[in-house]
């Protein structure tokens, strides 16, 4: 395998993971949360950014480091005008992360002390149960 075959594929891989990341969270967590009670929700949306801090740049780095070299080093290719907009969907991902979602993150982490056990007591059976059926409709 060629390394810019393997960097297409990196690229790929990469990208995907992190529309899909992006995707899960924007849709997947719409109503769920909202069932649950003010401090409960605080506490999974503390916990969702704590994990989110680690693992968005895990897939983000690679995947704007390899977009970034597959346009520098194949740029003769026919698909040029595609990795021009790809780019241009990262920076302006980039941007919308940096002006709207990182105060609000920051904010959120900071409003209550986080721990997993306060989470776990806060939950009663009913709202666990609320949340299952909503996540599987």
């Amino acid at each position: 395998m060629s390394p810019l075959i393997f960097l297409h594929f990196a690229n790929l891989f990469f990208a995907g993971m992190l529309a899909g990341i992006e995707t899960g969270v924007h849709c997947g967590l719409g109503a769920p949360p909202k069932a649950l009670s003010e401090q409960s929700q605080i506490l999974l949306r503390q916990a969702l950014v704590l994990k989110l801090r680690t693992l968005v740049p895990i897939y983000f780095v690679p995947a704007v480091a390899s977009a970034v070299a597959l346009t520098a080093i194949d740029g003769s290719s026919p698909g040029l005008w595609l990795r021009y907009a790809g780019l241009m969907a990262l920076l302006i991902w980039i941007i919308i992360r940096v002006v709207r979602t990182i105060p609000i993150n920051g904010a959120t982490a900071l409003r209550l002390p986080f721990s997993i056990e306060k989470l776990k007591q806060s939950l009663s059976h009913e709202e666990v149960t609320v949340l299952i059926e909503e996540a599987s409709e």
